[in-house]
């Protein structure tokens, strides 16, 4: 039986921090970068500001986040090592920001097929709650299941359920903030994941 690999989106498919920078800061009084990016720190929607934001924030907030992925394009070398894990794991995407946002960015790389769920915002807010419904679905244990992430938070999230974390080290936070968390390993490029993976 196949196990389970959970990708998060931004910062692992695809870097997006600089740009999430540029929009966040526009909209929530010019933070500065690293401030930031303690916000990956927890649930980025448990954060004070953006609770404070409200729904309707969050709505044109990701219309203009959008407009920064109409020209992105994955790695040939992250693409190559998707089909090889494709084929000795489920492949699934759990992520904060819109599935809008997700889809159609899969689809121009041409790597929409090789993910059989993509859950975002739209699914719930919290990756905890997301894991456990993975789980159900699969009818696998957590044992069964890796979570690949850039983030704190999210291995914060992850042990929660008792999900081991690789993290990267190419996303929106650096091999010292995510060993924080105690990943089960912590890569500096694509390959290493084909390396420890299969």
């Amino acid at each position: 039986m196949k196990k389970l690999l959970i990708f998060d989106f931004d910062g692992v498919l695809e870097d997006t921090f600089d740009w999430n920078y540029e929009v966040a800061r526009k909209r929530y009084n010019n933070i500065e970068k690293e401030d930031y990016r303690t916000w990956f720190d927890g649930n980025i929607y448990e954060h004070p500001v953006v609770k404070a934001a409200g729904p309707m924030n969050i709505t044109e907030y990701f219309e203009e986040y959008k407009k920064g992925f109409e020209d992105r394009f994955i790695s040939s070398e992250f693409k190559n090592v998707l089909f090889a894990l494709r084929s000795q794991y489920h492949l699934v995407i759990i992520s904060s920001i819109d599935d809008d946002i997700i889809n159609p960015y899969l689809e121009r790389n041409k790597i929409d097929n090789l993910f059989e769920e993509v859950w975002g915002i739209r699914r719930k807010t919290s990756k905890v709650e997301k894991f456990k419904d993975f789980l159900q679905l699969y009818n696998l244990s957590k044992e069964e299941c890796y979570f690949i992430t850039d983030t704190l938070g999210d291995i914060k999230e992850a042990n929660k359920v008792g999900i081991d974390s690789i993290g990267v080290t190419w996303g929106y936070q650096g091999k010292e903030i995510l060993a924080k968390g105690n990943p089960i390993k912590i890569v500096d490029k694509p390959q290493e994941l084909l390396d420890y993976l299969l």
